[in-house]
């Protein structure tokens, strides 16, 4: 994923019981997840349940890069 600098994302949640695991490869990432707030930098990792609304919004300078996997169970 790549954001614009102040850019956001509002994902609308995934099916019940996915998770989703992220990794910020380049810059600054507020994440809102289950009313919570993370800000990751660079190599910083985190994983949670998807199935909730959460929204990314790069925070910092430049343009945010980040991995993301969504893993949904059978």
């Amino acid at each position: 994923m790549e954001l614009d600098e102040g850019c956001r994302y509002t994902s609308v949640g995934h099916p019940e019981k996915s998770q989703e695991y992220l990794m910020v490869l380049d810059g600054q990432l507020t994440l809102d997840v289950n009313n919570e707030t993370f800000i990751l930098h660079t190599d910083d990792t985190i994983t949670f349940t998807a199935s909730a609304k959460h929204v990314y919004l790069n925070s910092g300078k430049g343009i945010l890069k980040a991995a993301i996997i969504n893993f949904y169970p059978v």
